[in-house]
């Protein structure tokens, strides 16, 4: 059975609850190679266009944090490409007064983007991508609002290693979406990964309703972190823009007390990403 595999070499300085189990007898479906074509299989009308599919990944580290100094605070939220731990943007909040603000939680994901393009005029139904390769536990799943998607964890009884599967009701014919899953993680997560300079994100089958005949070409992309970036808040917002999120914090009131910093969430931040050249954040 073909199993397909991205591999790829990390320069960075680098748990979630499991999520619920499901036994399966194995990788029974199709599978995709990494590579510029694959094949897998499909089932269609004769009348009907064959089903294609572009898969892109792109990889990431998302933090939000804060550094106090003396009576301030400055808090910031940063996106880099994990592969090449460049800063894709970050934005702050210069000036927060110490003990008087109110931030978000702080905090750091490693996510995975993948954007699911189906070629043809088939619709898709019923889509299964596994995805596994990487030492940490996906808990969490977002997508664009053109499709609806969960993620499982599928132990197998002829296979010690599960898998995440992300399960996708329906892509309309000629129609793109982004599908993120996330991990939490810290420092020292994310430290250890630089004792491992070369990882493999791994597909061991990527089926559906109509890839049950004959083979199909699929692509699967090392895709531009920051153009996918654009691509999903485009999808999301209607605008192609890298940051679309907004910061919320509430300076207290003059009548409410002080926060006691004992009990903020005691985080450390993580090292700093790499600076390079204008243009090539995205690239991997």
């Amino acid at each position: 059975m073909w199993i397909g595999v991205i591999s790829f070499i990390s320069t960075i300085l680098s748990q979630t609850p499991s999520l619920k189990k499901v036994q399966t007898k194995g990788h029974q479906s199709p599978a995709v190679i990494a590579g510029n074509n694959v094949t897998i299989t499909y089932n269609y009308k004769k009348e009907d266009s064959a089903p294609q599919i572009s898969l892109g990944i792109a990889l990431y580290i998302y933090e939000k944090g804060f550094i106090l100094y003396e009576q301030t605070m400055t808090y910031y939220t940063e996106m880099r490409n994990f592969v090449s731990n460049c800063s894709i943007y970050k934005q702050q909040l210069n000036n927060l007064p110490r003990k008087r603000t109110i931030i978000p939680e702080p905090g750091a994901w490693f996510l995975v983007k993948l954007r699911l393009e189906n070629l043809s005029s088939v619709p898709l139904t019923n889509i299964r991508l596994g995805i596994y390769g990487m030492p940490l536990k996906f808990d969490n799943i977002v997508t664009t609002p053109n499709i609806k998607a969960s993620l499982n964890y599928e132990s197998t009884t002829n296979n010690g290693l599960g898998t995440y599967v992300v399960n996708i009701k329906s892509l309309a014919p000629n129609d793109t979406a982004i599908i993120t899953i996330q991990s939490k993680i810290n420092n020292q997560i994310y430290s250890e990964f630089i004792q491992k300079k070369c990882h493999s994100i791994v597909f061991p089958f990527i089926v559906s309703d109509q890839f049950k005949g004959t083979g199909i070409n699929v692509k699967i992309i090392k895709f531009n972190a920051s153009e996918m970036l654009k691509q999903e808040a485009e999808l999301f917002t209607g605008e192609r823009t890298i940051v679309n999120e907004k910061i919320e914090y509430r300076i207290l009131d003059p009548k409410e007390p002080d926060i006691d910093e004992r009990f903020i969430i005691k985080y450390e931040p993580l090292p700093a990403a790499t600076k390079c050249p204008t243009g090539t954040a995205g690239n991997w």
